[in-house]
Parts: structure tokens; sequence; C-alpha cells
């Protein structure tokens, strides 16, 4: 085959609650050919407000700008897995840094995918409940899987408390699921794969503000992919459900 080219196109919404900020975060560097979505978890108000400003918002930032930097440096030094991980350990690191200097009632953080491409494979590593998927000959796979699916499932069994301070990061719980919050743990949650892209490829990577929407098996996939009208097609049915819109993040590449 011949050597591909990569186009890649991004797109980030904020949710339309006037008093939450975005905490979702994307890097879409066309240079080294990185690609990252993040999307900060969501904190708890208080007496009906929401901190501002966000702790969510600053170590999702402060997470992808570290990975980034690390990234850049370790993809050409280390092999794939080692590369990514390395990046995210140090991010996570950083979030650690903060969160230390704070007293937060449950520590901020952030989850998602980190990926790159090189020499003609796209290598990802991800925690939580962002998603990637890849469109190939007009056919859709998602490559990910939501770690939160469980607890979402068994959360009215348990306390927000246990939720937050003890499943979350716990290897050993049954329902245990991933966030970088500066904690060792979440690392175990850790998920890596690749994939050697062939032409005409679309890889998506995508916030769960698009689940509804693209993880639906309805959606119809045309050619060249849309973005804008993906996300106007995503607020849509938020709207037309009356469902709280979350932030949408997601990056578009395309295999040429």
């Amino acid at each position: 085959m011949n050597r591909i080219t990569i186009k890649s196109k991004d797109i980030i919404i904020k949710n339309n609650d006037k008093s939450k900020p975005l905490e979702d975060y994307i890097i879409n560097d066309k240079t080294h050919n990185i690609y990252i979505v993040l999307d900060g978890v969501t904190r708890s108000r208080n007496n009906g407000k929401y901190s501002i400003p966000s702790p969510s918002k600053i170590v999702t930032k402060k997470f992808g700008l570290s990975v980034h930097k690390m990234l850049k440096i370790f993809k050409n030094r280390y092999l794939p897995k080692q590369a990514l991980f390395m990046s995210i350990k140090y991010a996570n690191e950083k979030i650690g840094e903060y969160n230390l200097k704070h007293n937060f009632d449950f520590l901020p953080g952030t989850v998602g995918i980190i990926s790159f491409i090189k020499n003609d494979t796209f290598y990802y590593m991800y925690l939580g409940d962002c998603s990637g998927r890849i469109i190939r000959t007009k056919k859709s796979k998602l490559f990910t899987h939501s770690q939160t699916e469980l607890i979402n499932k068994n959360k009215n069994n348990f306390t927000t408390y246990e939720i937050r301070n003890i499943i979350c990061n716990n290897k050993k719980h049954p329902f245990g699921y991933g966030v970088f919050n500066g904690q060792k743990g979440a690392l175990e949650f850790l998920q890596f794969g690749h994939i050697k892209l062939k032409q005409n490829d679309n890889i998506l990577l995508y916030s769960d503000g698009f689940d509804n929407l693209l993880n639906n098996n309805q959606t119809i996939w045309k050619e060249p992919i849309n973005i804008k009208s993906l996300a106007n097609k995503a607020n849509e049915i938020d709207k037309v459900n009356k469902l709280k819109s979350d932030d949408k993040a997601l990056i578009s590449i395309e295999v040429k």
C-alpha cells in the first residue's frame, strides 16, 4: 500500500448549563500526530453553586498539557506502550501535586484517550468512559469500553462517598473504575491497543457527550465525516429527549 497521509479535525462544545464551565479538553497535534480527548469529572454543587474556577477544568488542562509534552519526547525514544504509559504516569503525578495543595472533599480528576500515529499504526491508551471508534468501509467498530458501566448500573447500592473514595481507582473492587486524579491506582485501569491503518479509515475519539448519537446502532456512517453535523445531531438528541446537554469533544482522524 502507498504510505498513508493523515488529516484531523476537532470540535468541542460546552454544555448548556450557564453555571457549569467547559471541562472537556482536546489536543489535536497535527505536527506530531498526537491526539488527546479528555473529560473532567463533574464536581458536586455547594448550596446549588458550581465551583468556579472549576478544579476539574484545571486538572484536565494540566493533565493534557503534561501528557502531550512528554509524549512528544517519549514516542520517539520508547516502544509505543511504554511511551504512552510513562507520559500518562507523569501527567497523573502532576495532578497529584496540584491536589495535594488543596483540601478537596473528593479529588478532582479527568478521564480520556491519549493516542498517536507512528509508522502507519494508531496507538492508544485510555481510562474512563471516553470512546474510540473506527469507521472502515462504512462499517463502525468501537475499540474502547466504558469503565464506568458497572458502577453506573449499581450506583444505587453505594453512597456517593463510597463511589468516589473507595471504588474509584480500586482495581480489587468488582465495580472499580479509573480516574486520573493523582492516585497510583488509576494506572492499573489503563487499557492499551493499536490499529494498523488502511487508506480511507476514519477514527473518532470523543467524550461521553457524544454517546447518545455515536454509540447508537442506528447511526448511519457517511463519508466524509462532518463533525459539525455530528455535533448538531448530538445536541438535537439531547433537546428532543430533554436530556442535560453535557460537554462534547471530538477528534476525527482521516486516513488518506
